[in-house]
């Protein structure tokens, strides 16, 4: 007598890819600090904005991006979300970050009459969202065309405890990431 046994499958091994980051949260603390930093007035609304942020793990590239409904062409529109849980703070944000971008920029050498065009475009440069990302003693992480840009100190994987900031930027406009 013969028995046909199914074939044994062989166990599926995901590749490990060590451009993957866990995400966390941050925590009302870290939120307060921040607002502080900023001289924004801290509001619960902000934390229940990041409960909307249901990923755990930051991925290197995704081709199911979900994102909030609200875009901008202001990047700082998405940042005002992250502090205050609404947009209504962005040109406020806007302001604060880039005098102190223009600061750093003439304490390097460059005259102020050019650090004008900071506070004329909406748009950010590599070097601009470097400088956030230091300045707010953050991590930004930016999906375009599904890959992730990452600004700020990405090489310390056991640092939790560090707020990161996971944007989308499709067809010229921000929003944040809620699921990847």
């Amino acid at each position: 007598m013969i028995i046909d046994e199914p074939v044994a499958k062989k166990p599926k091994i995901e590749p490990i890819n060590s451009e993957t980051f866990s995400f966390n949260q941050p925590s009302a603390a870290t939120l307060k600090e921040m607002c502080k930093k900023m001289n924004v007035k801290y509001c619960n609304d902000a934390y229940k904005f990041w409960g909307e942020i249901i990923f755990e793990n930051i991925l290197p590239a995704s081709n199911n991006i979900k994102t909030h409904s609200t875009k901008s062409e202001n990047i700082f529109a998405c940042f005002s979300q992250f502090f205050t849980g609404n947009v209504s703070s962005c040109y406020f944000l806007q302001d604060v970050i880039n005098k102190a971008f223009c600061e750093e920029l003439i304490e390097s050498g460059i005259e102020p009459s050019e650090t004008v065009q900071v506070f004329i475009d909406i748009t950010v440069s590599e070097e601009h969202l470097k400088f956030i990302a230091k300045f707010l003693s953050c991590k930004i992480g930016i999906y375009g065309n599904g890959n992730l840009k990452k600004y700020g100190n990405w090489k310390n994987r056991d640092k939790s405890d560090v707020l990161t900031l996971i944007l989308s930027f499709e067809n010229g406009l921000y929003s944040v990431v809620l699921d990847l």
